[in-house]
């Protein structure tokens, strides 16, 4: 279905809109009267020439907005965000300074642009980021002719209103402009889906009037045994914003086995213009929900236990009831009437309707039947059985109507009807696609396209016939080398009218008119669901899956095939900015006194978490300071404490002794990670895009260093951000301070890995990463093996002195990588890593911490690092053992509880593992997941000899806490989190679903808990033997990680704001 253009333009404009500098009313009120003369509802409002700010913060009319002011005047800009954060929304809505020519957004990003009187931005610039459909608002002298102007939608984008796009089952998008992903335009959570091995997390997902719609369980992600949070939400489908959310009360059940859920719920949701109709519940009737709002219009009577809906010119056809004996309901979507019921069964998937008909595949025949009253038009003759687990996910039929013919596939055939009659016009073999998911079909300029694309057995080639005749009309193999595994990602191919869009390892682009193949290993759509290509954007819901760790994006993402690099480009003498405290920084002295203070991330470089300061056992509150919002970990060092409040992009230094607020600075973005302080500097990166340096005695800016030679903001998680951010926390090696900027290599020109001077701020050197292969050329996917590929994303960097890490990829010290391939060489050192980045503190059950060389990625894979190496949570090094809560050893492996375990084990300690006798060592990369980090041993015999996990000094295997912060001092091991009462075991390995009802309300208390509700425990262990010497409790959870011990004391960020200094009159240890 082409969307008209004129159909999605938003209430015209009807007022002019005059912004003057001269305030004659309320600021509130102008900016009520600008929004509601403009027509949007939720979305970015960028001001352009914001002055004080007090019309930027008035913008923001509630939270379905984000609002971005610019000026170029600084002092401005200072005056407003002060005004802002008086009002405490400094975050959602922020200012910056802007030089007047180019808007430093990306294309298609704002729904609302107010020009300020005296204002002048190119009407190029405002056309090219206004989203389609987005308004601007001009005063006078801003150099536009018009004061009013809304962006027309393109005629060459499409909507994806239904499961398969649209009423008639043809998951085709009638969009041009959807290509191979080269940039990103948003991400937002969920950073993962809840789990691999049980029901998806992601249940539907259309778009239609510049929205996306979709049904998501929202529940932690530490287990699956915790309650689902379903939930039906609204964002922009262009900058990702949240518009509104609607909570679920009952769906289908979570701990549904694997890749087996309803293949129907992804048809309980469809997008009208101005309507969105869902099944709030699984036994709910059909709501209609304002598409603006989410709020309820009206429901249909008489629709409960509604399992599909298909919407077709004005008129709801719902199947309710199950797939034996169903009914399809005919319903005005307008007054909710019923217009007529037929009782009938209903193949799941099979529902379609053009203007003239409804059709189905009962299981042996195709049916159409009247729009207007139900009765019977025509029946088929018999066709294959269909399978009686037709309804679950796994190879349900499809059926499409197309050019006055019906085509249908069941089983390893597939049929084409007329549909005027019913009568088989032709019949042919259709090969395995997909993987436990729908068949793959496809119509497509009167041809009818399906491929061989199952399993590692299939050739990959794909077919189009003549829709009419049957005749194969095209037919070709893959050009490229694609990697076959064992089967297609866990969900059924989509497609463009240019395009299909298979995924064999992430994503592959084939292009129907040149057959030519474009992979993307690095991109997943959701499991069962897959991507949804619509809106010129390719949107790749939250996966579970653990393949190309390192490489693989995560969260919710929306991407671009656009070209545009940044706006405006900057010389080497651009990019560095001094600021009033430049002078004198090369004599400033260090403020940090050796190991009594915490200077930087986890202490030191290798990001140890462990010092050899001593703290106390019994320790008492100090101090507590309210700093507010999501909080970094603390850093300390010369009598400050450094901590950020991420979202409100503000970097706090307080007072080590009594927790006043000695002085705090702004960011442009936000800021993830804590600073890091050398010889009286404060640095750190921001999510702007920039390193700063400030000066440790007030703050103020001794210089700036943009980290890529242009500006592009794009959304991330509900704020605006560079596409080339840099983490908070910068390494300081040899003198200099290192760090990465970018998503990804693949993305937007892909990383930058920076040395720069911290004293001047200049230069020492730039290296680019992005997906060629700089030694041999081509792209650096040839070195995928089995499910795993080089580290492509970015971390906070570590080092052991010799290497520098980014997750498992080392540098060496003038940051140029040592390998490309995954897999280390045999001298490479071990070393602590995260492979999904040591700020990700979703607890994703196939992620954790590890000490070892690399991670090994897969199904079969992603368990063996924690199975054999020392690995979990959180882990904690000195010189000589390492310390960590994680899963115990039987848990790794697919495995629904989890069950946990604090304990010590020697640094280093050789690994031994055995080698079934078929393989060679010579092909030891080759299967990493068996050889890893360990001595390969002879063969010994036709099978497998277990493999022998390392060994404990010490474990604990009833600690009382799920740890979430933990810290190494001199004798004592810190570890603190919510209580654990929920004993998960052993119950759920097999039969989840079962054990479930019996301990329901021990999961229900435990979730709660993991919330928040209950506070947080702080144990004190004896580092020699593991022993509790004390325990105390705490108001709020920390935050991951964010504990740190120095000056006799320990300072921990907490989840409710506030940071806190626990400490002791002694000075030792007892």
């Amino acid at each position: 279905m082409m969307i008209d253009k004129m159909s999605l333009m938003r209430t015209a404009v009807t007022a002019a809109v005059c912004v003057t500098a001269v305030i004659a009313t309320a600021a509130e009120d102008q900016a009520m009267h600008i929004i509601e003369a403009a027509g949007i509802q939720g979305g970015l409002i960028v001001h352009v020439g914001c002055g004080d700010g007090k019309l930027t913060a008035a913008l923001r009319l509630n939270n379905s907005y984000l609002v971005h002011g610019l000026d170029t005047d600084a002092e401005r800009v200072s005056e407003a965000r002060e005004h802002i954060r008086s009002l405490g929304l400094y975050g959602k809505v922020s200012v910056d300074v802007f030089h007047g020519t180019y808007l430093p957004y990306a294309d298609n990003l704002v729904n609302l642009m107010v020009v300020s009187s005296g204002q002048r931005v190119a009407s190029g610039e405002i056309e090219r980021v206004l989203a389609p459909g987005g308004v601007v608002a001009t005063g006078p002298g801003a150099g536009i002719q018009s004061r009013k102007w809304q962006k027309p939608v393109p005629g060459n984008i499409d909507e994806w209103t239904h499961y398969l796009h649209d009423a008639d089952g043809n998951p085709v998008a009638n969009d041009d402009v959807v290509k191979a992903p080269r940039q990103l335009q948003w991400t937002c959570s969920p950073q993962w889906a809840r789990h691999h091995d049980h029901m998806a997390s992601l249940s539907a997902l259309v778009s239609s009037r510049g929205r996306i719609f979709f049904i998501c369980d929202e529940g932690p992600k530490a287990s699956m045994l915790y309650p689902p949070k379903w939930r039906l939400t609204a964002r922009d489908a262009f900058n990702g914003l949240l518009l509104w959310t609607r909570p679920i009360d009952k769906w289908f059940n979570h701990l549904q086995p694997l890749k087996s859920g309803p293949a129907s719920l992804p048809r309980r949701l469809v997008a009208g213009d101005d309507l969105v109709f869902a099944t709030m519940g699984i036994d709910a009737p059909v709501s209609a929900l304002d598409a603006a709002t989410g709020k309820t219009i009206h429901y249909y009577e008489g629709t409960e236990c509604t399992r599909e809906i298909i919407l077709s010119e004005g008129t709801l056809f719902l199947v309710r009831g199950g797939q034996a004996a169903s009914t399809i309901t005919a319903v005005r979507s307008d007054g909710g009437n019923v217009l007529w019921e037929k009782q009938c069964p209903v193949v799941t998937l099979t529902l379609a309707a053009d203007e003239k008909r409804i059709v189905f595949f009962s299981g042996q025949q195709v049916i159409a039947l009247k729009r207007e009253d139900g009765s019977q038009l025509w029946a088929s003759e018999k066709l294959d059985q269909a399978s009686k687990a037709n309804w679950l996910s796994r190879n349900p039929p499809r059926l499409i109507v197309c050019d006055e013919m019906v085509v249908v596939a069941s089983g390893s055939s597939m049929y084409a009807l007329s549909a005027d009659d019913g009568k088989v016009m032709w019949s042919a073999d259709h090969p395995r696609s997909g993987y436990v998911s729908p068949k793959d079909l496809f119509y497509i300029d009167n041809l009818i396209w399906y491929g061989d694309t199952a399993g590692a057995d299939n050739t990959g080639r794909f077919f189009a016939r003549d829709v009419v005749t049957g005749e194969v009309k095209r037919s070709f193999t893959p050009d490229i080398d694609v990697i076959w595994l064992s089967h297609h990602r866990c969900y059924f191919s989509k497609a463009t009218r240019n395009y299909i869009l298979p995924s064999r390892m992430g994503v592959e682009f084939v292009d129907i008119n040149t057959e030519k193949w474009k992979a993307h290993h690095w991109v997943r759509g959701g499991c069962i669901y897959g991507v949804m290509p619509a809106n010129g954007l390719l949107y790749a819901p939250p996966h579970s899956c653990a393949c190309y760790f390192e490489a693989k994006l995560n969260g919710f993402c929306a991407l671009t095939s656009g070209n545009k690099q940044s706006n405006g480009s900057f010389g080497p003498n651009e990019r560095l900015q001094k600021g009033p405290a430049y002078s004198g920084t090369e004599s400033l002295e260090s403020d940090v006194s050796g190991e009594s203070d915490w200077p930087v991330f986890r202490h030191d470089s290798s990001r140890s978490g462990n010092t050899s300061s001593a703290v106390p056992a019994n320790l008492e509150q100090r101090w507590s300071a309210d700093v507010g919002g999501r909080l970094t970990q603390p850093v300390t060092a010369g009598g400050k404490v450094y901590v950020a409040s991420t979202d409100q992009h503000i970097l706090y230094a307080l007072d080590s002794e009594a927790g006043g607020e000695i002085w705090r600075f702004t960011a442009g973005s936000r800021i993830d990670s804590p600073p890091s302080i050398f010889r009286g500097l404060v640095l750190f990166g921001a999510r702007d895009g920039w390193i700063y340096c400030l000066r440790s005695d007030d703050g103020a800016l001794a210089w700036r260093f943009r980290a890529f030679p242009g500006e592009l903001l794009l959304m991330s998680y509900g704020q605006l951000e560079s596409a080339w951010p840099v983490h908070g926390s910068v390494l300081i090696e040899n003198g200099e301070a290192h760090c990465v900027a970018g998503r990804s290599m693949f993305l937007d020109g892909g990383l930058r890995y920076l040395r720069l001077d911290p004293a001047t701020g200049e230069k020492i050197s730039e290296t680019i990463m992005d997906e060629k292969d700089p030694v041999l050329g081509g792209t650096i996917q040839k070195y995928d093996s089995w499910l795993d590929m080089t580290t492509t994303l970015p971390d906070v960097l570590a080092s052991d002195g010799e290497n520098v890490y980014m997750r498992s990829l080392p540098f060496d010290k003038k940051g140029v990588r040592r390998r490309i391939s995954h897999f280390p060489e045999e001298e490479e050192p071990a070393h602590l890593f995260s492979p999904t980045g040591f700020l990700d503190d979703n607890w994703f059950h196939r992620s954790y911490w590890t000490y070892a060389r690399c991670f090994p990625g897969g199904w079969n894979g992603y368990c063996a690092a924690g199975r054999y190496n020392p690995s979990g949570r959180l882990l904690v090094m000195d010189d000589s053992t390492l310390y960590g809560f994680g899963r115990k050893p039987e848990y790794y492996r697919w495995t629904t509880s989890m069950e946990y375990r604090l304990y010590a084990t020697k640094k280093n300690e050789p690994r031994d593992i055995y080698a079934y006798d078929r393989f060679k060592a010579a092909q030891a990369k080759r299967f990493p997941r068996m050889i890893l980090d360990r001595k390969l041993s002879p063969p010994h015999g036709p099978k497998s000899i277990p493999e022998k996990p390392f060994d404990c000094k010490w474990e604990d295997n009833e600690v009382p806490l799920l740890v979430t912060a933990m810290v190494g001092t001199r004798h004592h091991l810190f570890v603190a989190g919510p209580r654990d009462i929920f004993d998960e075991g052993q119950d759920y390995f097999r039969n989840a679903a079962a054990a479930y009802k019996d301990k329901q309300k021990d999961a229900e208390r435990q979730s709660s808990i993991w919330n928040g509700e209950d506070g947080a425990i702080l144990l004190a262990v004896g580092k020699k033997d593991g022993t509790r010497i004390a325990e105390h409790r705490l108001s709020a959870i920390p935050v991951f990680d964010g504990m740190i011990a120095a000056q006799g004391k320990l300072f921990v960020s907490l989840t409710s704001g506030d940071l806190i200094c626990l400490g002791d009159s002694r000075t030792k240890e007892k």
